[in-house]
């Protein structure tokens, strides 16, 4: 007749398998994390440029559509006519969304934007006439105003038509492209900085690299 377990022996098995989910649970969990940002940044970047391309065939080349300035956004270019404006010519047929609503009650350096929410659980903030995006891996985390920029959000460029010599490369005729810091001087190494290190994983073909800056 086989012999059953004690509670003494029950106790401790439930006691190691306690100990080992309390070790292993946090890096299980930034495991998740790592990839969803990986997976969902990658997505974005996909999915807007493909809606550029294809708004290019309705509406013509993407560098004529900020030269002139629609009318809309000539005295303010986050204001809601501005935003709406540009968001329902160029991009509104061409993304699923889930939600899409202006927000006053929220701003980001002290400029209110288009909150935009992807099905996948991800949202973006459109702002300054269609140029800036803010992307959020996790759209719940747009109201946070505790985030930590390349950990919670990440920021992207639309700027096709720019003359400005030192981001020519990264911007002319493109389409939205991760934000990179004016005087960059063409390295990975001086990627290495909170606000544009959305480039940096990019460049690390979209996954995030050993020496990024912050744990995800």
């Amino acid at each position: 007749m086989k012999k059953g377990f004690t509670i003494a022996e029950v106790l401790i098995t439930l006691g190691i398998i306690g100990i080992v989910t309390v070790i292993t649970l946090p890096t299980l969990i930034a495991k998740h994390r790592k990839n969803l940002i990986e997976t969902r940044l990658k997505n974005f970047y996909t999915t807007m440029n493909q809606a550029i391309k294809m708004a290019e065939a309705d509406y013509g080349d993407k560098k004529d559509w900020f030269s002139p300035l629609p009318e809309e956004c000539e005295s303010d270019k986050d204001s809601q006519n501005c935003l709406q404006t540009f968001y329902d010519k160029y991009l509104k047929k061409y993304l699923i969304v889930h939600k899409v609503f202006y927000n006053t009650e929220y701003k980001d350096d002290n400029f209110n934007s288009l909150w935009i929410y992807f099905a996948n659980g991800s949202g973006v903030k459109l702002k300054y006439a269609g140029h800036d995006y803010i992307f959020y891996p996790e759209a719940a985390k747009m109201q946070d105003e505790n985030h930590i920029n390349c950990k919670d959000r990440f920021y992207f460029g639309f700027y096709p038509n720019t003359t400005v010599e030192s981001i020519v490369q990264n911007y002319r005729n493109k389409g939205i492209e991760p934000y990179i810091n004016s005087n960059w001087d063409g390295t990975r190494e001086d990627l290495i900085n909170r606000r544009y290190c959305a480039k940096l994983i990019q460049l690390n073909n979209w996954q995030i690299p050993d020496d990024y800056p912050i744990k995800p």
